[in-house]
């Protein structure tokens, strides 16, 4: 996950699928580590790493607003 950081430099990431159901102390001992260990993270301010408010469903959610998008777009 450094390696990403370093390379995309966001000053956001959210974790998904499986990563969901991380508890709260694991994504802050990430967090902490990235932010530690990565010089791109630091120049930014701080890379967030955060769960996905859609949970372990998003790519659930994400084929079904694709098999509706021409009935959405419609409407």
């Amino acid at each position: 996950m450094i390696n990403v950081v370093n390379l995309l430099g966001p000053q956001l990431v959210i974790l998904g699928d499986l990563l969901t159901v991380l508890p709260e102390a694991v994504l802050r001992r990430v967090g902490a580590e990235v932010r530690r260990r990565s010089l791109v993270s630091r120049a930014v301010g701080g890379t967030r790493i955060v769960s996905s408010a859609l949970g372990a469903d998003v790519k659930l959610l994400g084929a079904a607003e694709v098999a509706f998008e021409v009935v959405l777009d419609s409407v």
